[in-house]
């Protein structure tokens, strides 16, 4: 049985990427990637982003979450390292 790989697990995030919110108007810096974070205490072994957004401040997302986002045109990421 093969596993199914969504596109969006395709898409690929550099420190330095821009991701746009068209919604809101706002600008986010893919500033760091971590492979852990720290959610009630616990430490969660999930990849996350550290986030850099001009209205809102810092904010953390998982990559996994950020793939979705920019596949389903949410956010829309320009990358530093081309195509």
């Amino acid at each position: 049985m093969s596993e199914y790989i969504t596109p969006a697990a395709n898409i690929v995030f550099y420190p330095g990427d821009v991701l746009y919110d068209d919604a809101l108007k706002n600008i986010g810096v893919l500033l760091e990637r971590l492979e852990t974070m720290q959610e009630d205490g616990l430490t969660v072994n999930v990849p996350v982003w550290r986030t850099w957004w001009i209205h809102s401040g810092e904010e953390l997302y998982s990559e996994e979450g950020l793939q979705h986002l920019v596949a389903l045109d949410v956010f829309t990421c320009y990358s530093i390292e081309g195509s």
